[in-house]
């Protein structure tokens, strides 16, 4: 009977160790323990103005300008102090000529009304002339048969309706050429109006030829997309942005992360910001925007990054200045406590991610697991382990169909609370 016994657990074991050998010993592990998690990345960028009124083109008159006069960037400036100046030689040459042609239709409009004047009395002349004609044919018409014969009545009526006719093409030759008169001067009125307009226009371009700051501050010139400052002799247009004027009393950082650093980029994240110009002081500040799209930031660089403004604790204006170079360190994560394992470990099968958890008496089981944040090679495990689990490093199923888990690619950074 112990001779049965003995050989039945000797079998037990045998079998024991072959599954060890095929199922446990050929899957490498690793044993979570808690710890503190932190991932923070590095980024360039500029000090702003939270706030800056731009200077920019006059609207009205819509019409191109010449930069005759331009402040210098940086140049501390007044309320009322002058930004920039245009050239007023085209706009003063323009109001000459606009002059000239409101003289030139008002002289052709008294020339107009005066042939009018002459026009009217020829023509009433030549209407009363008719009307007299008319008269005194009617008034010595050969109408008695017995004293005139068939020949002169006929010839009496046919004069007084011609006369009638003459005195009725009179009248309205005469009412025509009223008209037309009227219409030419109509015309001539219309082009000295549109010279009043041309005389006004040029008129309120004379008087915006200089351009001044609306508060004070500090003049922050635009550039184009080289970089390149506006210049003495360029043109530019109506609308057409010139300068800022910021608000230095508060600041704010605008850096830039690269894109396979950008995956968890949030709105809220804590950041320390550094002046290149003061290096020995670090200031605490606040991720406020991410923005949508990785652009990249220098042409002919294929190299994308993803622009992020940052809020600052406190701003010092003797410190503080537009457009200061700046290095920021934005901290992604921070945990004390966090289930850390390598990516190799987690796996996802049919659309669920998962790990295998070792058994106390070997084998494995699938834990369904939710992710955290992650950097290359590890990954924040928030639901689904607990320290001191023992984790797969394999996929002990040897399933074709599994994959393990890949560091993220980031797409367009999401705010915290956003769906």
């Amino acid at each position: 009977m112990i001779g049965v016994l003995s050989l039945i657990l000797l079998v037990v074991a045998g079998l024991f160790t072959v599954r060890n050998m095929t199922g446990d010993r050929r899957v490498p592990t690793v044993k979570i323990k808690a710890k503190p998690f932190h991932f923070t990345v590095n980024a360039d960028g500029i000090l702003k103005a939270a706030k800056a009124t731009s200077v920019s083109v006059p609207t009205s008159p819509r019409t191109r300008r010449t930069i005759a006069w331009l402040a210098e960037d940086g140049l501390p400036v007044k309320t009322g102090d002058v930004i920039v100046r245009f050239d007023p030689s085209n706009f003063e040459q323009d109001l000459l000529n606009s002059k000239t042609d409101a003289e030139t239709a008002e002289a052709k409009i008294a020339k107009a009304r005066a042939e009018k004047k002459v026009s009217n009395r020829e023509l009433q002349l030549d209407a009363d002339i008719a009307r007299q004609e008319m008269e005194q044919a009617k008034a010595y018409e050969a109408r008695d048969d017995t004293i005139f014969s068939k020949f002169d009545i006929a010839e009496a009526k046919i004069d007084t309706k011609l006369a009638g006719s003459r005195l009725d093409h009179a009248k309205a030759i005469e009412k025509t050429k009223n008209r037309l008169s009227e219409t030419n001067i109509d015309l001539l009125k219309i082009q000295k109006h549109k010279a009043g307009l041309e005389i006004k226009e040029a008129s309120e371009a004379l008087d915006s030829t200089v351009v001044k700051a609306p508060h004070g501050g500090v003049v922050v010139l635009k550039r184009d997309w080289r970089g390149n400052q506006l210049r003495v002799g360029a043109s530019v247009y109506p609308g057409q942005k010139l300068a800022e004027i910021p608000d230095t009393k508060t600041m704010q950082a605008k850096v830039f992360v690269l894109e396979a650093d950008a995956g968890n980029l949030a709105k809220g994240q804590e950041a320390a910001v550094t002046l290149d110009s003061d290096p020995g002081n670090s200031y605490k500040a606040e991720v406020t925007r991410v923005d949508t799209l990785a652009q990249p930031r220098y042409p002919g660089v294929p190299v994308q990054y993803f622009g992020v403004t940052l809020s600052l604790e406190n701003t010092l204006p003797e410190k503080m200045k537009p457009g200061q170079r700046l290095h920021a360190v934005i901290t992604l994560a921070d945990m004390k406590n966090a289930l850390v394992v390598p990516r190799q470990a987690v796996f996802i099968k049919k659309g669920k991610t998962k790990v295998y958890r070792k058994k106390l008496f070997g084998g494995f089981t699938p834990v369904p697991v939710e992710l955290g944040p992650g950097v290359p090679g590890r990954v924040v495990i928030k639901k689904g382990i607990q320290s001191g689990d023992v984790l797969a490093l394999l996929d002990p199923t040897g399933s074709p169909a599994s994959k393990t888990v890949q560091q993220e690619k980031p797409s367009a950074p999401v705010a915290k609370g956003s769906k």
